[in-house]
């Protein structure tokens, strides 16, 4: 009876002991090293996760603290943490319990991604066969997960011209009006492209999202873009091994033809061209309806817009690339503060309704030049306007240079008429777009 007690109680300890072994070992591998200027005491905060992923709970986290976080880390399961008046920076470190990682900090940024010397670090092994699984362990990471540079960059902001960001070179956000883009190297922020294309080459790196306005995009082979991808009047190439973390939108709008096995091999099959048929004439019937719906409600103020842009359409271009310019430096200020981001985004949505407005106002104009002669019905115009717009931005190349000149045509109605007559002009001074649009007003 002893001897059985005596092997029981050994065989209790020896599982203890190589539980003990286990979790040293986890300990040993969860590390968190902090590097920049961490203070030696951080806010005492109070936290609450219940089943979230980990991402989600440090994003918590960094707003309890007064942190601007950047997290960088891989698909993991979910966490529960409940915690009273806890030290911030040991409150991440629970969090980040699964690994190691590293969490670089320059004021009230914070940017945590895994370490990438653990594997060096860890104790040799010998090397895995490659299975059909996946790739083998010492494979190299994808693109989206190699380290960012240390230097956040200078913004690009370029207004009819073109820019190229070099191998090497690391930029923050680039702004082209007017232009094209060609990304080789490194953008922190975000890519921004209206009235021109834009080409992400291979090996260059896009950490937020690219944005394309009535122009081509064009994401190579090796090339990684982290954010989202949007394409509106444009056509988007994207290559098989292009990597891309958030959402495609493309709503170019223009039909694709292809036949045979090269159609196959770019997409272009029968029920694609019937999806974008379908996705185009849903925009342009959408746009219709906003447009009658506003020549109903605001009937005086829309034929101001139709006539200002057809009476001097050149100048009301000109108009519309200095007011999106004028608006794309005023959303920039305004996000700048957090008390202006509330405020950008209500002026950019007043921004889109404008446009909106000013694309049917154009589109109108479109309509009456044609059918003047058999109806003087704005609905009429404003509908045979939307079908020609249909009809041409399905033309290759030329589809996304029609879109572009109609939305500043339309942005350079609304500033030339000053927002069709909803801003009232000063005593003694002109218009900006002439006599013809007050007398379209007092019609």
């Amino acid at each position: 009876m002893k001897g059985s007690s005596r092997k029981v109680l050994w065989g209790i300890l020896a599982s203890l002991g190589v539980l003990g072994l286990g979790l040293g070992a986890s300990v040993a591998f969860a590390e968190v090293k902090r590097e920049g200027d961490w203070p030696k005491q951080e806010e005492l905060v109070t936290l609450s996760v219940d089943g979230q992923p980990r991402a989600a709970a440090i994003r918590q986290l960094a707003a309890k603290a007064g942190w601007n976080v950047v997290v960088e880390l891989p698909d993991g399961g979910s966490v529960d943490l409940d915690v009273r008046d806890q030290d911030a920076a040991k409150v991440l470190e629970l969090l980040l319990a699964d690994g190691r990682y590293v969490a670089r900090r320059s004021g009230s940024l914070v940017g945590i991604a895994p370490e990438r010397d653990a594997a060096a670090a860890a104790p040799a092994a010998a090397p895995a066969a490659p299975s059909a699984a996946g790739p083998a362990a010492g494979a190299p990471p994808p693109p989206e997960d190699e380290p960012e540079p240390a230097e956040r960059g200078e913004d690009r902001m370029v207004t009819g011209g073109s820019t190229r960001i070099e191998r090497g070179e690391v930029v923050h956000d680039v702004v082209v009006m007017g232009g094209s883009a060609e990304i080789l190297g490194r953008v922190t922020g975000d890519v921004a492209v209206m009235g021109g294309g834009a080409k992400i080459r291979d090996g260059a790196r896009v950490r937020g999202d690219v944005s394309v306005l009535g122009g081509e995009l064009t994401i190579e082979d090796g090339a990684s873009v982290r954010g989202d991808v949007s394409v509106l009047g444009g056509e988007l190439h994207r290559g098989k091994k292009a990597h891309v973390g958030g959402d495609v939108t493309d709503q170019g709008g223009r039909l694709r033809f292809g036949s045979g096995a090269q159609g196959e091999e770019e997409g272009l099959t029968l029920a694609s061209l019937a999806h974008d048929a379908g996705g185009a004439m849903t925009r342009m019937a959408l746009l219709f309806v906003f447009g009658a719906v506003l020549f109903g409600l605001a009937t005086r103020r829309m034929e101001l817009l139709q006539t200002a842009a057809a009476a001097r359409p050149m100048r009301a271009f000109a108009w519309g690339v200095l007011g999106a310019l004028v608006a794309a430096v005023v959303l920039v200020a305004l996000c700048v503060t957090i008390i202006g981001i509330p405020l950008a985004f209500v002026a950019a949505l007043v921004g889109a309704f404008a446009a909106y407005a000013g694309m049917c106002g154009v589109l109108a104009a479109l309509g009456a030049a044609l059918v003047r002669h058999k109806s003087t019905n704005p609905y009429v115009h404003l509908g045979v306007g939307c079908v020609l717009y249909l009809l041409l931005s399905a033309i290759p190349w030329v589809g996304g240079l029609i879109t572009a000149v109609l939305v500043l045509v339309g942005i350079g109605a609304v500033v030339a008429t000053r927002g069709a007559g909803l801003l009232p002009e000063r005593k003694g001074q002109p218009s900006a777009g002439g006599g013809p649009y007050r007398t379209a007003a007092a019609v």
